[in-house]
């Protein structure tokens, strides 16, 4: 597309707004097709049981979820929030909870990754198999192996070079610059993890407690409030009762 716009700044402003309106259209289309899908599992729910809508939603919802999911990465988290709320509605069926119910725990009941995880999820399993020379190759060419010019603490680790980006609002977004940024986030033991399969399995555990172990600690100091107020509150309450 900058081939085509050109090289100017005003042909990047209008790769960026191009950019923008395509991820837009692309997350209406997404939000449209998941929803149309949940209100036909809704309208059979009474006949399923927990598990069997669960593997409904997997295949009819969250597949459509996850389907090239790492080219939404760097979006706006506004943009990501419409994808949330399809998970969120998804969670809310299988578990026939109200609209109104708090989610994250019903997330983390059913073991569900939040959607901006589960882009996190497979842009780490795209640079995994970069090392292990299974991406394919027209992948694999916008990854490069980062090799400092002298001999560092580093150099026997797996790491990506991040390369220099023209355009903060669509440079952080490309497949060259978020895939290294996942990479080299995640633990030096996770990034040596010697089978593919024993790295999603322990990629999930390691987001998971990433994803919910924030939530607890952002709620339970809210919560132990909240329950201090009530015992202060019921106290007040017995003594003026007492008094009259």
């Amino acid at each position: 597309f900058l081939a085509y716009y050109g090289g100017g700044g005003v042909s990047r402003h209008l790769y960026g707004v191009h950019l923008i309106l395509w991820s837009t259209a692309v997350i209406l289309c997404i939000c449209r097709s998941c929803f149309l899908q949940l209100r036909r599992i809704a309208s059979i729910r009474s006949y399923l049981s927990a598990t069997t809508c669960a593997r409904l939603v997997t295949a009819l919802i969250t597949s459509r979820l996850d389907y090239c999911n790492s080219v939404l990465a760097g979006l706006p988290a506004e943009q990501i929030s419409r994808l949330q709320r399809v998970q969120n509605s998804a969670a809310r069926l299988v578990l026939k909870k109200r609209k109104r119910d708090h989610v994250t725990p019903l997330l983390k009941e059913l073991h569900w990754l939040p959607v901006a995880f589960r882009i996190h999820y497979k842009l780490a399993l795209l640079a995994y198999r970069h090392f292990n020379s299974t991406l394919p190759s027209y992948l694999s060419t916008a990854l490069c192996t980062y090799q400092p010019s002298r001999t560092l603490r580093s150099s026997c680790e797996k790491l990506l070079k991040i390369p220099k980006r023209n355009m903060k609002s669509v440079g952080e977004r490309s497949f060259s610059f978020t895939a290294p940024s996942v990479w080299n986030s995640l633990p030096a033991s996770l990034r040596d993890t010697p089978s593919l399969s024993q790295f999603k399995s322990c990629l999930k555990t390691y987001l998971f407690r990433q994803a919910f172990e924030c939530w607890l600690t952002l709620w339970l100091p809210a919560m132990m409030i909240l329950c201090v107020c009530v015992c202060a509150c019921a106290k007040f309450c017995c003594i003026y009762l007492f008094w009259l």
